[in-house]
């Protein structure tokens, strides 16, 4: 995840030319005809980690170990520590 972090915050990783324009999530809502197709400008402005999560998702095995694998995955991303706003105590001794 960390590395991940640096390159989104370098700017990599970002899609080329014209396909963040083009590439949609597809989402189904219940109801016949009720899909929702949402553009990845959107998505990644409003959930930059949802696209993240998606794309993990997509790369995994479709089988019991993938969601064994997708829920690591999940648990490393909480338990990171911030990068930011940290400030570092002084101990005086």
């Amino acid at each position: 995840m960390g590395d991940l972090r640096r390159r989104r915050e370098r700017g990599e990783g970002a899609p080329d030319g014209d396909k963040a324009e083009k590439k949609t999530y597809f989402r189904y809502t219940g109801f016949m005809g009720h899909e929702k197709h949402i553009p990845f400008r959107k998505m990644i402005e409003e959930t930059p980690e949802k696209v993240i999560d998606l794309a993990v998702k997509g790369m995994l095995p479709k089988n019991n170990l993938g969601r064994l694998m997708r829920k690591e995955v999940e648990g490393l991303r909480r338990t990171v520590a911030p990068t930011r706003g940290a400030a570092a105590a002084v101990l005086e001794i």
